[in-house]
């Protein structure tokens, strides 16, 4: 566990000086609020995934032929690519280091042990295999029909919508 400080994040709570032990709990009540805003905003994001899910369903894609006609195919795989970037970099950063009281960040590795641990994902290949395919959308790796793609991101909605549920779960219990 590293060593925490007293700093500006703390600052603005009116905490100021050496507590010891208590700045452990001061900075749980902090992370608390940072990891509430969290919740808030990736389920903002999971809101306009599901949007853009709701508007794709309804096209025939292969009357998609212009760059104008497949905006919403981009919307949808652009949201399903930021909403997992966010809950790796942000969301379950912030849960292990509530977990931790550190503010070191954990690697990938730590990371994905930790949040299968927790059951906030039910598994390492879930895991795995949400992560591998924001990769492959984030930096165009994908050389593949694009009504497969947007299948695997269907698939996953159920597993994001119980992974919020578990988040929520999680953060009732703090």
């Amino acid at each position: 566990m590293g060593d925490l400080e007293i700093n500006g994040d703390l600052g603005d709570l009116g905490i100021i000086g050496d507590f010891g032990d208590w700045k452990f709990i001061f900075k749980k009540i902090k992370m608390k609020e940072i990891l509430q805003k969290q919740i808030d905003t990736i389920n903002k994001q999971f809101w306009a995934l599901e949007s853009s899910y709701n508007h794709i369903k309804k096209l025939n894609l292969d009357e998609l032929v212009s760059y104008e006609d497949l905006e919403p195919v981009d919307a949808y795989l652009d949201r399903f690519s930021r909403f997992v970037d966010y809950l790796f970099s942000q969301l379950f950063r912030t849960i292990y280091m509530i977990e931790n009281m550190s503010w070191e960040h954990p690697t990938n590795r730590q990371l994905a042990l930790f949040v299968v641990k927790k059951w906030l994902v039910d598994s390492l290949d879930n895991l795995s295999s949400l992560k591998q395919l924001r990769n492959k959308l984030a930096h165009e790796y994908i050389d593949t029909d694009t009504e497969f793609v947007i299948n695997q991101i269907n698939n996953f909605l159920p597993l994001l919508s119980k992974i919020l549920e578990n988040v929520e779960t999680y953060y009732e219990k703090l």
